[in-house]
């Protein structure tokens, strides 16, 4: 099972940071391995709301769905994978406000289906996934501090 986190401070005030950050279908907007991220169904993201999600890592093209499971406007998002090809996927982002901005802080844990298989692809893809992290966090920033 692997397990990060990562923070970034972003010169933009905190409602703009989450709102951006908290709405998926952005995703593709700054996520360097998301190709495409839609709403199922109605409405905004809230409690309860679904995301799907068509990726690429390495040559591998992933389709998920996720669910939101925590959801406190300006703080806090939460979100599950209910379909897809991880046997465990969950993120999740923290907001706090700065004097000169916003702290967010994205984590993940998740586990690859398989034992050992499983296991060898963890150690294989564990740092192209971290560095996929790193400059989506980069790209997010640049576009929110850009206006």
């Amino acid at each position: 099972m692997g397990k990060f986190e990562y923070t970034i401070e972003i010169k933009a005030p905190l409602e703009k940071v989450f709102n951006f950050i908290a709405d998926g279908t952005n995703l593709p907007q700054w996520h360097p391995s998301i190709r495409k991220a839609e709403r199922v169904g109605e409405g905004r993201v809230q409690l309860g709301s679904k995301l799907r999600v068509e990726a690429v890592f390495g040559r591998r093209r992933y389709v998920c769905i996720a669910e939101c499971t925590e959801f406190t406007p300006n703080k806090s998002v939460r979100d599950r994978q209910i379909v897809g090809p991880f046997k465990k996927y969950e993120d999740w982002a923290e907001f706090q406000k700065t004097e000169t901005g916003t702290k967010w802080t994205f984590g993940l844990e998740y586990e690859l289906p398989g034992a050992m298989l499983g296991k060898v692809r963890d150690v294989l893809g564990r740092r192209r996934a971290r560095q996929h992290q790193v400059e989506a966090m980069r790209r997010a920033k640049e576009i929110l501090e850009s206006g």
